[in-house]
């Protein structure tokens, strides 16, 4: 096996078992609208966490590695979207969320322009899409700033 595949699936896991360890903190906040700091804390540490797992990207050598692993990000990357969107937060971290969640969309199109470079058997172009220092700025901005309103 691959010994990136090895530390994909390593991240991957990991990203998992933080998922796991608060996951049930999301939905048990009741129908009083008063929300949960920390289920929004939790995914903007899971956009972090794939934010790294993109920037790996740079370190295959196949185009044919790249689109796997890519592929994969892009379905976690969906998951992550939705599970934003579905945050049940306080009004004061309303915007915090929502930015979160509007900036997101901008690495799945990233990816999805990456892993067309992928089929085309452009690994250069593939990873210089898919690590677009815009699209990192601007999800790592609405990860500082969930993370300074929850902390």
């Amino acid at each position: 096996m691959n010994p990136r595949a090895g530390f994909f699936a390593a991240t991957a896991l990991a990203v998992l078992a933080l998922t796991a360890c608060g996951g049930g903190s999301g939905g048990s906040s009741g129908g009083g609208g008063g929300g949960d700091a920390a289920g929004l804390r939790q995914e903007a540490n899971r956009a972090a966490a794939l934010l790294q797992e993109v920037q790996g990207l740079t370190s295959i050598t196949s185009a044919e590695q790249f689109a796997l692993e890519a592929g994969k990000l892009q379905t976690e990357l969906q998951s992550l979207i939705e599970d934003v969107k579905a945050t049940d937060v306080p009004d004061e971290l309303m915007t915090a969320r929502d930015k979160l969640a509007s900036r997101l969309p901008e690495l799945r199109t990233s990816l999805g322009s990456a892993l067309g470079a992928a089929a085309s058997a452009d690994l250069e172009s593939a990873i210089n899409r898919a690590t677009n220092k815009t699209t990192f700025d601007d999800i790592q901005d609405a990860v500082d700033q969930v993370l300074a309103a929850t902390g």
